[in-house]
């Protein structure tokens, strides 16, 4: 487990249980003691990471392996709606960060 925060390398403490996916899955949280990040309790690496996107994140949260086409055009209407909502307050040029980007669809629609 990890006790450093990955945003400003403080203390991170308060392990919390939480089964946040479909099939029940624990996931331990812990919080930053001093920029009150939350972040998972053990955090993978980027190859962990990389595996886990690829061969079970659409199982564990989804409970599907590949998307339905209602979920896609949902998405889709959703990452237009806030692309409209923030379009006048992009300058022409300026980058865009979408955390937590899910299916990409905003980053796909804002490029």
């Amino acid at each position: 487990m990890s006790d450093i925060c990955i945003a400003c390398a403080g203390r991170t403490s308060g392990k919390t249980q939480k089964a946040d996916a479909k099939d029940g899955t624990p996931v331990l949280l812990s919080c930053c003691e001093s920029c009150g990040l939350v972040q998972l309790s053990d955090v993978p690496d980027q190859e962990e990471l990389a595996q886990f996107y690829r061969d079970e994140y659409r199982k564990t949260f989804k409970n599907t392996d590949t998307p339905k086409p209602h979920h896609i055009f949902r998405a889709g209407v959703s990452a237009a709606e806030r692309l409209s909502l923030l379009k006048p307050h992009v300058v022409p040029g300026q980058r865009l960060l979408d955390v937590g980007a899910g299916g990409g669809e905003f980053s796909y629609l804002a490029g």
